[in-house]
């Protein structure tokens, strides 16, 4: 009989299932959305080693970028952090909405700048 070496299996990391976010979570993120747009900015949510922020294009802010792999709390503190950054005083928001972003820390966003080589 032949002996096989057998290899340690490492445990595998459990993912943690993400929570959906709660209708009211879900409404003011849906407002500071159409806040940005207002802005004239466009929101990217994507996946990416990043913490989120405005990305500047050649001198002209232009995105507003928002890591989806964060919690529901963080996306909405980037978000948020963002439009107090842009001009919340500029678009009309709730109340509620306003004071959620009374409530942020005043910590600048990491701003982002890119120079665009396309002709």
């Amino acid at each position: 009989m032949r002996k096989v070496k057998m290899k340690k299996l490492k445990p595998r990391k459990k993912k943690v299932p993400r929570r959906s976010p709660t209708m009211a979570e879900q409404q003011l993120f849906d407002e500071l959305r159409e806040a940005i747009h207002k802005l004239g900015l466009i929101l990217r949510v994507e996946k990416g080693n990043f913490k989120g922020g405005i990305c500047v294009v050649e001198g002209e802010k232009r995105f507003v970028f928002i890591n989806k792999k964060f919690s529901v709390e963080q996306q909405l503190i980037t978000l948020g952090r963002a439009v107090k950054e842009l001009g919340a005083e500029t678009v009309y928001l709730s109340p509620r909405t306003r004071e959620f972003l009374e409530q942020l820390p005043d910590e600048p966003l990491e701003v982002i700048s890119a120079v665009n080589n396309a002709p």
